[in-house]
């Protein structure tokens, strides 16, 4: 019987080829290493950023934005439910104290005004029949009493003669006496009578008090509902503008209710927001610089909120120099906070990836600009555009700017002009 002998060759086959392959690997790996040595490399000028150590004033600036704002502000509320009927002026519309900025209607005003109105009338009717009534009862009074007065005139005379003649016989004295006492009796009714007369006078002059009260109270209320029905007419009580308006066209409102914010626009500041990563270098009385339009204007920080709000901390500035014609409440502006300084210091625009207070390697280019080779520096404060040089270059060297990050293990760069 045939036996069948399986060929090693393909076996073979397989271990020259892996074999081939390995030496291959290898030797370009040899190749590489010696063709792209990593002490060396080339880097084209228009690819990098360069900077020139410089010396002199340094400053350390906190970066800040925000917007313009009135010192004085005045939010004007609804003073009863009502409904917006006009809107006369929007917000950024110039106002003078007076200006109409919006009206307000309210039937239930009106019909209250109609109200107290007729109850005032009326009141001051009452006072006019009441001096009539008073005057009739005068007249009535006095008229009483000029009556008595007569008739004790003509009794007094009778009683004379009567007298005489009880005297004489004529006629008997009981007759007299009867005469001597109706004149007393009148003589009393005469009392009487101007004794009321006295008191009716101050009975009707408190009567007039109490409706000259009622008058007084009707005429206020009356006062005090024209007076809300003025106030519909919402008027400024400042120069300046309108800055915001809380309402639309037709919204009912009720008391209290925000209708629109109006600002004077002669003593603005500055609200700026801080990155809170550099709030901890804030104090008050730091000098400030805002850019408003075109225009740079000094200031002095007078508020530092204690909240961080949103990663920011809020910064208020007193301008302190003439503001532009631009400036206005609400302006969007920035600026920067100088937070320290130094007269004399060595610094250079601020690198990739550089922080404050660290050793970074840097590569420093030669006097022809043709090479450049890795020096440690030690960096200081940074202001945001530029940093502090405290060791590792001098006044005149020329650094690299740029990201170098990937030439960490570089020790000299080819500049190609």
């Amino acid at each position: 019987m045939d036996v069948y002998k399986k060929s090693r060759w393909p076996n073979r086959q397989i271990l020259f080829v892996s074999a081939f392959i390995i030496i291959l690997c290898g030797y370009l790996s040899f190749r590489t290493s010696f063709s792209e040595s990593p002490d060396t490399s080339e880097l084209s000028i228009d690819d990098i950023t360069l900077d020139v150590v410089q010396k002199g004033k340094f400053e350390i600036k906190l970066n800040a934005y925000g917007s313009l704002i009135s010192n004085t502000r005045r939010l004007l509320t609804a003073q009863n439910s009502a409904v917006v009927e006009e809107i006369l002026l929007r917000p950024g519309s110039a106002i003078e104290v007076g200006s109409v900025i919006l009206k307000l209607q309210s039937p239930e005003l009106r019909e209250a005004s109609q109200t107290l109105n007729q109850a005032y009338l009326s009141a001051v009717a009452n006072k006019r029949y009441l001096k009539l009534e008073q005057e009739q009862q005068l007249l009535e009074e006095t008229l009483s009493l000029q009556q008595l007065k007569s008739k004790l005139k003509s009794l007094s005379f009778n009683a004379s003669e009567v007298e005489k003649l009880a005297n004489l016989g004529v006629i008997s004295k009981f007759e007299h006496l009867e005469m001597v006492a109706e004149q007393e009796e009148v003589q009393t009714s005469i009392r009487i009578s101007e004794v009321k007369l006295d008191k009716m006078h101050a009975l009707h002059t408190e009567a007039l008090e109490i409706q000259d009260t009622q008058i007084a109270q009707a005429r206020a209320s009356l006062q005090a509902v024209k007076e809300k029905i003025e106030r519909l007419t919402v008027t400024a009580d400042t120069n300046g503008v309108v800055q915001e308006l809380h309402v639309e066209l037709g919204q009912s409102v009720g008391a209290g209710d925000q209708l629109v914010t109006v600002s004077r626009t002669d003593n603005l500041v500055a609200s700026m927001n801080v990155p809170q990563n550099q709030a901890a270098d804030l104090q008050l009385k730091q000098q400030a610089w805002i850019n408003i339009g075109d225009a740079v204007v000094g200031g002095k920080v007078t508020r530092i909120d204690s909240a961080v709000k949103e990663g920011t901390v809020a910064v208020e500035v007193a301008l302190t120099a003439p503001l532009p014609t631009a400036a206005r409440p609400s302006l969007a502006v920035d600026g920067y906070i100088v937070a320290s300084g130094f007269e004399d210091t060595l610094f250079v625009s601020r690198p990739a990836n550089a922080l404050a207070h660290r050793k970074q390697l840097l590569y420093k280019l030669n006097d022809g600009k043709s090479k450049a080779h890795p020096v440690q520096v030690t960096l200081g404060a940074d202001n945001g555009t530029y940093i502090q040089i405290l060791g590792g270059a001098q006044k005149g060297d020329t650094l690299i700017v740029s990201n170098t990050s990937h030439l960490k293990k570089t020790k000299e760069i080819n500049v190609l002009q």
